[in-house]
C-alpha cells in the first residue's frame, strides 16, 4: 500500500519529502509576488501562486469575484 508523505511523517515513517503547512494570510504579498491584484482577481492570483509555489498547497477560490479591501477607519470591515 502506498501512503502519502503526510501520513508517513505523522507515523514517523521517514517520508521522501517532509510535509509543510504554511499559514498564508498576506494578500499584499501575493499581489507583489504574482503581479496580479489579489483583491480584484483572487482566483487568478491564487492560480498564479499555485503555478509559482505549488509546495505551499494554497486553496484556490471557486470564483474570481472581487474581494473588499480592508480599511483602517474602524467602521465596517477593518483590520482591528
Amino acid at each position: 500500500m502506498e501512503y502519502s508523505d503526510k501520513y508517513m511523517a505523522f507515523m514517523g515513517m521517514a517520508p521522501k519529502r517532509i510535509p509543510h503547512w504554511e499559514h498564508w494570510s498576506c494578500p499584499d504579498a501575493e499581489t507583489y509576488m504574482t503581479g496580479i491584484d489579489y483583491y480584484e482577481h483572487p482566483r487568478l492570483c491564487r492560480l498564479k501562486m499555485h503555478e509559482l509555489y505549488p509546495q505551499l498547497e494554497l486553496g484556490i477560490p471557486a470564483t474570481d469575484d472581487p474581494k473588499p479591501r480592508p480599511k483602517l477607519d474602524l467602521e465596517g470591515q477593518s483590520s482591528s
